[in-house]
């Protein structure tokens, strides 16, 4: 045979390198999407539906439990076109940021080892496929402009990763903690993201306001006053000592909690130098084990950050992510309970919906106190899984 002829631009399609990943990619989201339609209107998208009505018949969508910012409404432009496909869209928008997420990895890290990381945090994981994909819930599009931050930051495209953090914020307000921990480079800030996430932040309140009124920030009202569950380790606390006076302080003050543990984890990562993602996945989780409205569904963004981990090419991402994969798994082994194992954890197996904080949260802790104690000084060292050699098209 030729050189030219075994050259690979004259290789066969399924010769190709990377063929049999792509492959796979495309099927699993396929299968994704027949998952979407097959489940309907589950969870919490039932409510979704009732509060997009109320936006398209001029009433006040935060009248019901409504505790999502603004951009969730615009969601209620397509359900005139049928009521599942705001859902298709969410759940579209996701599978689009994984597929480009999956690429950038493969570009980066070929078929190494490390991709295992990936493996567990999205397409075999049950809380993704579960939360993602079969409820369609709006976490879905949070993941995926948290997603698009993500690859944009790492195109030095500042100003569109602080634009994607600031419409996840207009979702769901936590994710305006993440704009500092994406700004980070070393010891300085990046200023341009942490301005453009909060000017579209403020534009989109303002139009809110301009909107529907006062009633635009109920939202943020609501999440904080919300009641202690699932898997926040504030609810078995408040059950069994729910007198202690810190414990009333913890639910009362909770915002106070979460920021100071966001703030920690970005005071550590700016003196020690960390990368912003490394920052950011600490910083995410932080604030997740230490709010006190433990819904399983906001760690779907979470996941994919940890998934991303790998893009990062240094040691101490690599480790990290391998560090996490506790955290990864308990996830969906709880999302594999909820759905398949128990009655959402009411009746059956009712103790994992009062007490389930209790192994989340040390769980959790842990993970961080050894990403942060086995980071060492290696943030430019070659990666733990250095990618197989392959040959390019």
């Amino acid at each position: 045979m030729s050189v030219e002829a075994a050259s690979p631009a004259r290789m066969r399609l399924w010769e190709r390198p990377n063929f049999v990943p792509i492959t796979a990619l495309i099927t699993w989201s396929l299968l994704m999407l027949a998952l979407c339609d097959a489940f309907r209107k589950k969870h919490d998208y039932g409510n979704y539906v009732k509060q997009w009505r109320l936006v398209l018949n001029g009433a006040d969508p935060w009248s019901t439990d409504n505790a999502y910012g603004p951009l969730h409404n615009v969601i209620a432009l397509l359900l005139p076109f049928g009521v599942l496909v705001p859902k298709f869209f969410m759940v579209g928008a996701l599978l689009a940021a994984n597929f480009a997420l999956a690429m950038s990895l493969l570009r980066t890290r070929g078929m190494s080892p490390i991709l295992v990381v990936y493996l567990a945090a999205v397409p075999t994981n049950v809380l993704t496929i579960g939360v993602g994909v079969t409820y369609g819930l709006n976490d879905a599009l949070v993941a995926a402009f948290v997603v698009a931050a993500i690859l944009f930051r790492f195109s030095d495209r500042l100003y569109a990763a602080g634009v994607m953090i600031g419409l996840a914020a207009l979702l769901k307000y936590y994710p305006l903690l993440l704009l500092p921990l994406f700004a980070l480079n070393g010891r300085r800030l990046e200023w341009s993201v942490i301005a453009a996430g909060v000017a579209i932040f403020c534009v989109g309140m303002i139009a809110a306001f301009a909107v529907w009124g006062e009633s635009a920030f109920h939202g943020i009202g609501f999440g904080v006053n919300r009641h202690a569950k699932l898997l926040s380790i504030i609810h078995p606390l408040e059950l069994l000592l729910g007198g202690a006076a810190w414990v009333r302080w913890s639910l009362q003050y909770n915002a106070v909690l979460v920021v100071s543990a966001v703030a920690a984890v970005f005071l550590w990562a700016w003196k020690n130098e960390r990368h912003w993602l490394e920052a950011a996945v600490l910083g995410y989780l932080a604030m997740l084990i230490f709010y006190k409205c433990g819904n399983q569904q906001y760690y779907l963004p979470w996941l994919f950050m940890v998934a991303a981990l790998p893009l990062v090419g240094q040691r101490s991402a690599d480790r990290m992510a391998i560090i996490l994969l506790p955290v990864v798994l308990l996830l969906s082994l709880y999302q594999f309970g909820y759905e398949f194992g128990s009655d959402q954890y009411h009746n059956q197996l009712g103790w994992v919906r009062d007490y389930g904080g209790l192994i989340a949260f040390p769980v959790g802790v842990l993970a961080i106190a050894a990403c942060m104690m086995f980071a060492g000084k290696d943030a430019t060292s070659p990666p733990l899984m250095p990618q197989p050699a392959v040959p390019t098209r």
